[in-house]
């Protein structure tokens, strides 16, 4: 059963090769038959290849790549640093096809491409030049990579190089301008501070004459008693003097603030060197430090929030000092509506018009104090 089945197939397989052969013997055949057509058909192509790559024309490109490095933190992996470093990138990928930058490598040109007519209108450069670039970046690289396409190589080289040149210029003005602009702000903020010093070093010299001191220095140990004496009761009247200034201002401050309802616990934290913490947390029903800290904070979210909107005049929106800025406010509003909520329920009932009554009556009873201290060491020093 088997053989014959084996057969048939064996007799197929031998049919099929040698309808094969036939089918090669003919093709041979014809092909020898017409072999004038064959070569006259291959001569036609090659000259028509040769012709097209004489007469086309040629077009080269030139190109430049450029590392980008980010000085402002490392990134991480996956981390957020790596979705900002790419928009960054992307942001300065842009800028070699832009107006700014096309119209510096314009300028510094001395060949023009072909592709940039020149008897059309200048403001229609741009446009024309913007054509024959292109930018290309390798994805997980900060390499970017800025390319011209033209019928002149020479020219082709030269708008690379000027492109190059011109992103570059661009780049170290805008950053010499943020420069000068810290410095500006810098010194300003010397110059005032200068003038609060100044300032101060009068008051105090008017202070000294008004109290008589004399002016020697503490770490002389070979002083005479009585020049001693002099100078303990001139440092212990200026204390006194000192703390009764502050007890006064606080006391017309928080008298002010108590009539108009206002809150005076800002007020009430500063009395603390005065009067002690054990007052300040006995009338506020919280730690003077946990106050503090949210005081300070209010201040640093308002500094943030400054630095924001200089940063906003130079930057874009997604400049990485622009986000940092903006995640550092969201920080501290979330930290400060927290400490608020639970610095406002535990002082909540403290502040009202009687516990401010009996801050003034405390404070005036200080007061008096300091008063009569001074005006007893004031007799003491004028013996």
């Amino acid at each position: 059963m088997d053989v014959n089945a084996q057969a048939p197939m064996n007799d197929m397989g031998a049919a099929s090769a040698a309808q094969t052969l036939r089918a090669v013997m003919r093709f041979l055949w014809v092909l020898r038959r017409r072999s004038g057509l064959v070569v006259t058909c291959l001569l036609v192509a090659a000259l028509l290849g040769g012709l097209y790559y004489t007469t086309a024309t040629r077009v080269y490109e030139a190109s430049a790549s450029l590392l980008i490095e980010f000085l402002g933190g490392e990134a991480t992996l996956g981390g957020p640093m790596e979705s900002l470093s790419n928009d960054t990138l992307q942001t300065y990928e842009r800028l070699f096809t832009s107006d700014v930058v096309i119209n510096g490598a314009i300028a510094k040109l001395d060949r023009y491409p072909p592709e940039l007519n020149r008897s059309m209108p200048r403001e229609r450069w741009t446009n024309m030049l913007r054509d024959t670039l292109s930018t290309s970046r390798e994805r997980g690289t900060n390499i970017i990579q800025v390319s011209c396409r033209s019928a002149d190589r020479e020219a082709c080289v030269e708008v690379v190089n000027a492109i190059v040149a011109a992103y570059l210029a661009f780049m170290e003005n805008n950053q010499k301008s943020a420069v000068v602009e810290v410095v500006k702000g810098l010194d300003a903020e010397r110059v005032d501070l200068e003038n609060q010093l100044n300032q101060r070093s009068t008051e105090l010299l008017d202070a000294k004459r008004q109290c008589g001191d004399i002016g020697i220095a503490t770490t002389d140990v070979s002083k005479h008693p009585i020049v001693q004496r002099a100078i303990q009761l001139s440092q212990s009247l200026i204390d006194v003097q000192q703390r009764r200034i502050k007890l006064d201002a606080a006391l017309t401050v928080i008298r002010d603030a108590v009539n108009k309802d206002g809150n005076f616990a800002q007020h009430v934290l500063d009395l603390e060197p005065v009067m002690g913490t054990q007052f300040v947390e006995q009338i506020l029903g919280v730690k003077p430090d946990e106050l503090r800290y949210l005081y300070a904070l209010k201040d640093r979210y308002v500094e943030k929030q400054t630095q924001l909107a200089n940063l906003s005049l130079h930057f874009g929106e997604n400049h990485p000092d622009i986000l940092e800025a903006q995640q550092s406010i969201r920080v501290m509003s979330e930290s400060i509506a927290e400490i608020e909520s639970r610095v406002d329920g535990r002082t909540q009932g403290r502040l009202d018009r009687s516990i401010g009554q009996e801050v003034i009556a405390r404070i005036e009873e200080s007061l008096a104090a300091s008063w009569q201290q001074e005006n007893a060491l004031q007799q003491q020093y004028m013996l």
